[in-house]
């Protein structure tokens, strides 16, 4: 068959030629007619040695038939004559091969199994990469809204910092000007008491004057008062004398420079009249200073609440950030978990379907079902079958076998189990 085959790929090859040398004549004949006839001579005398060749390969022809002929005599004489060891040979090779099928066909279901088992937990990691997707969103939903109540919470504590600030500045400016306005007001009444204590003094003098020039018929009346109790005392006792009182209305006289006693007891009254006035604005003023510190005790009380509300708020904001940050490093090692699981079983799937494409009859079936390379169970499935097959052709050769030849191999003994026969007399 070989010789026949170069035989025919060399009268292809001298047909082409002469094809070939052909055209060329022919174009040269278009350019030159003057070697026409030469040429003409030249292709006779090509088509004879064609003939001869075709002559020659159809007795080359018939001799490899003649060849092939007797080779399949001769290898059905062999066939025939085959020897009794040569048929030992071949039933251990069947046997190695049996052997070398079974355990490929192990091997073949123990890789089935672990594929499945492999499928199964990339479907659980599916399931539990959704749940931690939604449970992430969840996650990072009450971030947002922890960080949502710190803003607020941050506000809030800022607002009564300021309000805060703003009241003791108040607080501050009205102490100090209410502690201006007690001095001052502390200076007027001491003046004014300089002042009364003169005026009394005055009175006094005036009273006794008038007593002096009344007498017991009295045409000149002053209406009785209250007199201060150390004024009294001295004119129960007797102690001033006209003398000193009048030296004491002459220093009243030197000190407001009015001599007539009518236009002094009149002076006294008003003064009198503005030192009650005074009193009274004065009362008033205390008062006021007495509910201003009660206001300021108030505030500070109030100020001393919201400053332990503050730092109240303070303690559990950072409570709440460092739980919340407790749990979202908690979630980023969950995550990086998964993730690495995720990455290895990508690996191992990805390992698995190379070795699995690698196999010369997974990419035949993969060719001939055109199955997606990412469908690895579709993929899986025509090989699980083919091994089956295989399996069901190991068990049909094994009972033939055993139809054929009585006594049990070593594997069929193994197999089924069976008791082991005695070697056959030769």
């Amino acid at each position: 068959m070989i010789m026949y085959e170069g035989l025919q790929a060399s009268v292809v090859w001298d047909h082409d030629l002469i094809h070939k040398q052909q055209q060329n004549h022919q174009h040269q004949d278009s350019q030159d007619p003057d070697g026409l006839q030469s040429l003409i001579q030249k292709n006779d005398l090509l088509d004879r040695q064609l003939e001869d060749e075709r002559q020659r390969h159809r007795k080359l022809q018939e001799e490899v038939s003649s060849a092939e002929l007797s080779l399949e005599e001769l290898r059905k004489e062999v066939v025939r004559g085959s020897l009794w060891s040569e048929r030992q040979k071949t039933q251990r090779a069947i046997r190695a091969l049996e052997y070398k099928l079974h355990r490929a066909s192990v091997e073949l279901n123990v890789q089935v199994a672990k594929n499945r088992r492999l499928g199964e937990e990339l479907q659980t990691l599916s399931d539990e990469r959704i749940s931690f997707q939604q449970l992430q969103h969840k996650l990072n939903k009450e971030l947002q809204d922890v960080k949502k109540k710190i803003r607020e919470a941050t506000g809030v504590c800022s607002a009564a910092d300021h309000a805060r600030v703003e009241v003791q500045t108040k607080m501050v400016v009205t102490q100090e000007r209410k502690e201006e306005e007690l001095t001052q007001t502390k200076a007027e009444i001491l003046k004014l008491s300089r002042v009364i204590a003169l005026k009394m003094t005055l009175r006094d003098f005036t009273v006794m004057k008038s007593s002096r020039r009344s007498g017991p018929d009295g045409s000149l009346k002053v209406t009785p008062r209250k007199f201060p109790k150390k004024t009294q005392k001295t004119r129960d006792s007797g102690a001033a004398s006209v003398d000193a009182l009048r030296e004491a209305f002459e220093k009243i006289q030197a000190a407001t420079g009015v001599d007539d006693l009518a236009v002094l007891v009149n002076n006294f009254i008003k003064d009198e009249q503005k030192i009650f006035e005074q009193n009274s604005f004065l009362n008033v003023q205390q008062a006021e200073v007495t509910t201003l510190r009660e206001q300021s005790s108030k505030i500070q009380t109030e100020i001393d609440s919201l400053r332990a509300e503050h730092l109240q708020q303070k303690e559990a904001l950072c409570v709440s950030q460092r739980n919340t940050e407790e749990q979202l490093r908690r979630v980023e090692s969950q995550i990086h978990d998964y993730e690495g699981r995720w990455v290895t079983i990508n690996k191992i799937l990805d390992d698995f379907k190379k070795g699995l494409h690698n196999i010369p009859l997974t990419s035949a079936w993969r060719q001939s079902t055109e199955t997606p390379e990412d469908d690895t169970v579709t993929l899986m499935s025509p090989l699980e079958q083919s091994t089956n097959d295989l399996l069901a052709v190991q068990v049909f050769h094994t009972f033939k076998k055993q139809e054929k030849n009585p006594t049990p191999s070593k594997k069929t003994i193994q197999m089924f189990n069976l008791p082991a026969a005695a070697p056959p007399l030769e």
